[in-house]
């Protein structure tokens, strides 16, 4: 059995060989992180992150923006909004600042629905089901038809609300 001398002697060579050998110790270091097996797909992925930072740099946007491109311009537009609230000074003539501010904060919040939308109507779906799965088939038939409907209200008036943004009175004036 080893004594603590032995296992002391034993870590300050070790420790004296990583001092010696830096680049053999930051490989071996390195591949004990990194399972060998994800190595190509780590190297992979690097790669395509280069390409899309890249790609953002010069056009504004890159290929993997694309792909979710509703949620990118969503959260873009979302906080520019709230940054824009913060840091302008103006407003246009024919309104007071207090009242431009709510109806951009109306907009910056369409755009925050939006994003969790899709999630907290599948919520809502799934609660339905379970609701009318007892009732019988033409009060659960009414039941639906009317959740259905109120959610196609909250829809438009979502989406209504974003496309102030694009009204001809109220684009303009985000030039600070």
């Amino acid at each position: 059995m080893r004594t603590i001398e032995d296992l002391r002697e034993a870590y300050e060579a070790r420790k004296q060989w990583e001092l010696d050998h830096p680049w053999r110790t930051f490989i071996k270091k390195w591949f004990w992180k990194v399972p060998f097996r994800v190595f190509p797909e780590k190297i992979v992925d690097s790669c395509r992150r280069l390409r899309w930072f890249l790609q953002r740099g010069k056009r504004g946007f890159s290929e993997f923006d694309l792909w979710g491109m509703d949620e990118y311009l969503a959260t873009l537009i979302r906080d520019m909004l709230r940054t824009y609230l913060k840091v302008n000074l103006g407003y246009p003539l024919d309104t007071d600042k207090k009242s431009y501010d709510e109806r951009l904060r109306r907009i910056a919040d369409a755009f925050d629905e939006y994003l969790t939308h899709y999630d907290a109507h599948a919520q809502r779906v799934d609660m339905m089901e379970l609701v009318t799965a007892e009732l019988p088939e033409e009060e659960a038939k009414a039941r639906r038809e009317a959740f259905y409907e109120k959610e196609k209200s909250r829809r438009e008036a979502m989406y209504s609300n974003m496309q102030e943004l694009l009204s001809q009175d109220l684009f303009p004036t985000l030039w600070d």
